[in-house]
């Protein structure tokens, strides 16, 4: 609604309630949503671009205003990633999966392991275990998935 109003980016951060039954560790059923809509873009890329942005941002945000205290409380240092995050096509992770001799259960989605196990891909100078996938198998999430240049997620 607000975007026919006129206004070209609306965030929101508020809870979600999935109506379904979870499945897995990751997906719960309640959780607070970060929701970002943008009227114009050029592609994918301006999405994945402006996502790493807001995520570095708040993380440097929380770090400057309770960095002390989360260090002091769970002994965790927050780090702030390096610009621009990693990108990996999924038919490269599940290369790497499989080359690491840790395929993931399921041909068309990485489990808790594997995500896990992808997160050495960053390079040392990233500073960050972020990684972002521009493909992702159209069956898994239609609603997030990009084709490439040959026109195949």
């Amino acid at each position: 609604m607000a975007m026919a109003a006129g206004f070209e980016r609306v965030f929101e951060i508020g809870p979600a309630f999935r109506a379904e039954p979870s499945f897995t560790s990751r997906h719960e059923t309640e959780f607070i949503s970060i929701d970002m809509e943008v009227a114009w873009i050029e592609s994918h890329a301006d999405i994945m671009d402006m996502e790493e942005r807001w995520l570095a941002h708040a993380l440097k945000a929380v770090a400057a205003a309770h960095g002390d205290e989360i260090k002091r409380t769970l002994d965790v240092e927050i780090t702030i990633p390096t610009l621009p995050f990693p990108r990996l096509a999924f038919a490269d992770a599940l290369a790497m999966l499989e080359g690491a001799g840790a395929p993931p259960p399921k041909a068309d989605d990485l489990d808790s392991a594997s995500s896990a196990a992808s997160r050495r891909w960053s390079p040392p100078s990233a500073a960050t275990s972020f990684c972002l996938s521009p493909t992702f198998p159209p069956r898994v999430a239609p609603s997030i998935t990009c084709a490439t240049k040959i026109g195949r997620p």
